[in-house]
């Protein structure tokens, strides 16, 4: 299943057809708010091969509903999925993309140990109170840093 919308849609879609796997690919489209809750309930883990992610909302998200999260390692994503506890930070090439969501896909156990470490990494570390205690944190260091003449 492939949730939202973004430029790579149409070569997705073409490259789902090409490889004659469009029967078994959904691509959503954008899903309101809302209904989230519902696809990731129905998830067993996330991939998300990214080159650039800013905020990475949606890792959070799956994290918080005790998804695993497959993703590349671009900066900051390792301060969120912890490789090998609730879920796998890889290289950006495909074939290490591949060999964690076979390793997913096959091995059963591995998937419950990392949906439960998932749920647990967002309760504890990302939880709206420990964010605003980060940020705080982050004020006073910077305010610290500061004279009155600045």
């Amino acid at each position: 299943m492939v949730v939202g919308e973004g430029r790579e849609r149409r070569s997705l879609t073409d490259l789902a057809v090409r490889l004659k796997v469009d029967g078994d690919v959904l691509f959503t489209g954008a899903v309101p708010l809302h209904d989230l809750t519902a696809l990731y309930s129905g998830a067993e883990f996330l991939v998300l091969p990214t080159y650039a992610e800013a905020a990475p909302m949606v890792v959070l998200e799956a994290l918080a509903s005790g998804i695993p999260v497959v993703t590349t390692d671009v900066p900051g994503m390792e301060d969120v999925v912890w490789d090998g506890f609730n879920g796998f930070v890889v290289r950006r090439n495909a074939r290490e993309l591949c060999r964690s969501i076979e390793l997913l896909m096959r091995d059963g156990m591995l998937r419950a140990r990392l949906k439960e470490n998932a749920r647990l990494s967002a309760l504890q570390e990302h939880s709206w109170r420990r964010t605003a205690e980060r940020t705080l944190q982050a004020y006073a260091r910077c305010l610290r840093g500061l004279t009155l003449d600045q």
